[in-house]
This record gives C-alpha cells, structure tokens and sequence, in this order.
C-alpha cells in the first residue's frame, strides 16, 4: 500500500519535526514541500477578533507569552514567538497568512486545510473571511474541510459558507459533563488530563492503569476517584462513541466524523463508514498503529511525523 492510496495522511498543526514548532508558516511549508495532501491548523480568535492560528488557550502552553489567547490583543501576540525559540524563531500566524499561503501553490500542488476552529466564537468571522476567498476565486471550496468539537461553530460558519465541507470532531471525554458528577470542580484536571482547561479532555496516560495513578495521586475521595476510573476505562476500551454522534453528523450534514483513535473500535469505525461518513483519526506518530489502522480501512490520519507515516504506508504490502 501507497501513501496515496484510501488512507490520507494529515499534516497534525503542520509538523512535529525536530527544529519546528507546529501551527507555523514554516511547519506548513516543510510538509507541503515534501507533498503533503492535506494540513490540519487550530483557529482561535485574539481579543480583537483576529482570527490566528494556535492550539492551545492559554499562550503559555504555546508560545513565549501568557494568558488566554481570547484575552490578548494581536498587537501583543504578534510580538510572540509561537513554540520554543530554540526550535526556531516563528511567529504565530494570523489565519490569513495560511490562506496566502496554499492559494498561492500551483493548483496540482495545492494541500487541503482542514481547519478546527477552536476558541468559541470563531464560526462566524471565519465564515466571513472564507466567504470572501471564496468569492473572489483565490480558493475552492474543495481547498477545505472544517472541523470543530463545538458544533455550534461550524453551524455558524455554514451560514456564511454553506458549500464547504464539515467533519464533526469528538473526543473522549466531554468536560462539562465530567463536572456534573464531579462537584469538586476541575482544579485537578491539569494533573490527570491533557487540554483540561477545553471542552472535550484527553486521558494523559496510554493506559488505564497509568490514568489510574495519576488519579490515585491527585484525589482522596473514594467516590470522585470511582467516577474518574469509570470514565477513563470507558474512553482507553472503546466504549465511548455511539450512533447519536452519527445521528449528530447526518443533521449537521457532515463528511467526516474526526475521533480519538485511542477511543475507537475498528468496529465503531465499520459503522461510521457504513453510515456514509469518512473517518480520520487523531493524533497518531507510532508508525505501528499507522499501519494497523491503514489496513484496517480508515480514511485519514493525523499524525506530527508526515515523512515517517509516508514511509510506514510505502513498507505496507
């Protein structure tokens, strides 16, 4: 099996490359470089309503300033290095400059975007913007494939771009619904969850039991820590996606549906296919699991290390 076979490869926030940092300008541009079909980049609006191109919230977590992206001017963020420095001296991008950047590829060469738009509130001035690229040619609509884990987002991005393309993006664990059982409140996700502070949260660990003590070392109370294991277990084995997640897509319209592969069945993958829906799933750089999940059929994978996954789907046979 090729690279350019069914399974498309996803450029995750460009690249994880040594002497990168991700959702750059230049990250986009190395894979692109190496032939890339398709960049996935994370959008979230500054304070102004600039809309950029950067994962996390808080800019501390991805960049050398501080605070949340939604509280901070463009003017100061675009004094920021974006990563660590001692990877390279990269600015955070604006979205427009990733616009600039594909619509000036030849048309053979041209990646696909798939856009996440991440801070809330960022539906609707995306649209805006994208209405005019599109308008005015500079971009098609098959130049993109948007996704959010706030629906609502790509709702209000439809109603300015009806034509485009939408994947609906879940993870495994859905915050707000975690701390309906959990009265305590979150002060103690940052030590057991990846992303805490967003609306669907990551188990750190791989394992359950890894996740297990991590929970162990941050909570006493027998009944928080029962309600902890349940959800975890329920997230690393499987036993989180169901048919309203689909039923969700088919309403919304969606391609795609865009999963956490450590959530999902190569059975719940058959039916998401068989419902009519592409599957892509994210983030995978161990090049076994990008053959595992190549053979057994799924349409697209995120993962940081494009030239290796190249390289793992060329030894496939």
């Amino acid at each position: 099996m090729a690279e350019d076979t069914k399974c498309l490869l996803i450029g995750h926030r460009g690249c994880g490359y040594p002497d990168y940092n991700q959702n750059t300008i230049r990250a986009f541009k190395k894979v692109i470089d190496e032939g890339i079909s398709a960049i996935e980049f994370d959008v979230q609006l500054t304070a102004d309503k600039r809309p950029i191109v950067v994962h996390n919230l808080d800019l501390s977590e991805v960049s050398t300033g501080s605070g949340p992206v939604f509280r901070t001017n463009w003017d100061a963020i675009s004094q920021l290095y974006a990563g660590d420095p001692g990877r390279g001296k990269d600015r955070i991008p604006e979205l427009l400059e990733v616009l600039e950047l594909v619509a000036a590829l030849p048309a053979d060469k041209r990646t696909v975007m798939h856009l996440e738009l991440k801070g809330r509130g960022s539906g609707t001035p995306c649209g805006e913007i994208l209405r005019q690229w599109l308008d005015n040619g500079k971009l098609k609509e098959k130049d993109f494939l948007i996704s959010s884990f706030n629906w609502q987002e790509l709702r209000d991005l439809k109603e300015y771009c009806p034509e485009l393309q939408i994947a609906v993006l879940s993870g495994a664990i859905l915050r707000d619904k975690l701390l309906e059982k959990l009265p305590c409140g979150p002060g103690k996700f940052y030590r057991i969850f990846a992303y805490p502070e967003e609306d669907y949260i990551l188990p750190k660990e791989s394992s359950y039991e890894e996740n297990k003590k991590l929970i162990d070392k941050a909570y006493s109370d027998t009944r928080e820590k029962e309600v902890l294991y349940e959800i975890v277990h329920r997230a690393l084995s499987g036993d989180f996606y169901d048919e309203k997640l689909l039923d969700a897509a088919e309403e919304m319209g969606a391609v795609a549906v865009n999963l956490w592969h450590r959530s999902l069945t190569e059975e719940f993958m058959s039916k998401v296919q068989q419902r009519g829906f592409l599957v892509n799933i994210f983030t995978i750089n161990d090049m076994n699991l990008v053959q595992k999940w190549a053979r057994a059929g799924v349409d697209g994978i995120f993962t940081d290390y494009y030239r290796d996954a190249r390289n793992a789907l060329a030894r496939m046979v």
